[in-house]
């Protein structure tokens, strides 16, 4: 795990590595639910920086951005993923 995080530091955006880490969240705590996959665990934006490498500021930015575009929705320590093909599009390198 640290090689993957060493490669997608080195590689990725936060977006693009905010993108991946909800993706795999969603596959391992996923819940469906009517409006996507819950991530069924408890999270801050400071948990989400800290697996990304990112400073939290920089988090909340990229998952209000992604919020905007109508991939996720997210309250306190909450986060569903409404689209998964968008989300998937976003890990892409480049």
């Amino acid at each position: 795990e640290l090689e993957d995080l060493l490669v997608d530091v080195a590689f990725r955006d936060i977006q693009s590595r905010l993108s991946r880490k909800l993706l795999q969240l969603s596959e391992e705590f996923g819940v469906p639910t009517e409006e996507g996959v819950l991530i069924g665990c408890r999270l801050t934006h400071k948990d989400l920086a800290e697996m990304i490498a990112s400073a939290r500021e920089n988090t909340t930015l990229a998952l209000n951005r992604l919020e905007q575009e109508g991939i996720l929705d997210k309250s306190r320590y909450r986060i569903v993923v409404k689209n998964r093909e968008s989300l998937k599009r976003k890990c892409r390198v480049g």
